[in-house]
């Protein structure tokens, strides 16, 4: 250690320094006491990270009326119900086949047990060899033409309502479900024409034989069936509606109009009516309800977004 008073360097430990006697143990005390006290640790403060910011999702269009459809038409529930839908067209193109095959197959069964085939079995089969397997297929596959027509249009305006680069939206498959629904009113009214004929002359030869009991059931059939007539007419009717307010939403940028709730209780009503032919056709009536149940939501969803566009408020 060294003498704080004189500077001499003095043994570790001594009392009093050599040079200058002055005692080395107080002028120690001074000097640790003169010293400051070391300075306790600031803590610093935890690093605070700030949540990142929800992604931002632009609207699909500047126009709030354009970016409703768009929105109802790129919807999850809208690309569920077109799945659905092309499933349950699926399933009817299959069953066609389905039909020939099971006749066949019942043909040979009875053919190798050598027992008499039944005469509904014979008579269908035999048919169905008389006209050709190809005549009965693309006569199937042509009275689904509008249902094909209907997937079709659904696909497209699903693919249209998805694209960004476009401000607007294209109707053409607005356009062929549109088709589609017309061919449908136009076969109905022709068939309830066709009904209406068979029953006038079934009245007419009823009265020729007194006969009234037949008479009243012919009317009473004529009455169910008018009933049947006129809500199917007027629910494509109302289909067509929807389809035109729709297109002249997206063509004008204005909110042309509501969808048709009429449309939606149908969809509904008409997959409650389907769950009676899943026993016979599980998987074709578990396609068709799911996609009546969520296009009725799907009329509702658009027209709640066009009364937030009314009231002005932000479309979720």
């Amino acid at each position: 250690m060294f003498c704080t008073n004189c500077g001499i360097e003095n043994a570790d430990g001594s009392a009093f320094c050599k040079n200058c006697g002055i005692s080395l143990t107080k002028t120690n005390e001074v000097t640790a006491e003169a010293q400051p006290a070391a300075a306790a640790p600031v803590s610093q403060p935890a690093p605070v990270y700030a949540a990142p910011a929800p992604a931002y999702n632009p609207p699909l269009s500047s126009n709030p009326a354009v970016n409703v459809v768009k929105t109802v038409a790129s919807s999850p529930l809208f690309l569920t119900a077109t799945i659905a839908f092309s499933l349950s067209l699926l399933f009817k193109v299959l069953s066609i086949f389905k039909g020939i095959a099971i006749f066949q197959l019942v043909y040979k069964l009875f053919d190798l047990i050598d027992e008499p085939i039944p005469s509904e079995f014979y008579d269908a089969l035999g048919k169905i060899n008389a006209i050709g397997k190809t005549p009965v297929i693309a006569g199937g596959i042509f009275a689904l033409i509008p249902t094909i027509l209907v997937c079709i249009g659904l696909w497209n305006t699903y693919a249209a309502a998805r694209n960004r680069s476009s401000d607007t939206m294209k109707t053409s498959g607005l356009t062929v479900i549109k088709v589609s629904m017309v061919i449908k009113l136009v076969a109905i009214c022709l068939s309830a024409l066709f009904v209406a004929v068979l029953l006038v002359l079934a009245t007419i030869m009823a009265g020729e034989y007194n006969n009234s009991a037949i008479v009243v059931g012919i009317i009473a059939a004529a009455i169910i069936a008018a009933i049947a007539y006129v809500l199917e007419i007027y629910f494509f009717a109302k289909v067509l509606k929807s389809i035109n307010a729709a297109k002249e939403t997206i063509n004008s940028g204005i909110a042309a109009g509501r969808a048709s709730r009429f449309v939606a209780v149908m969809a509904f009503i008409g997959s409650a009516c389907a769950l009676f032919s899943i026993l016979t056709s599980f998987f074709t009536a578990v396609a068709t309800i799911t996609s009546l149940i969520c296009f009725g939501i799907l009329i509702f969803k658009y027209n709640d977004c066009l009364q937030q566009i009314k009231d002005k408020t932000p479309i979720e």
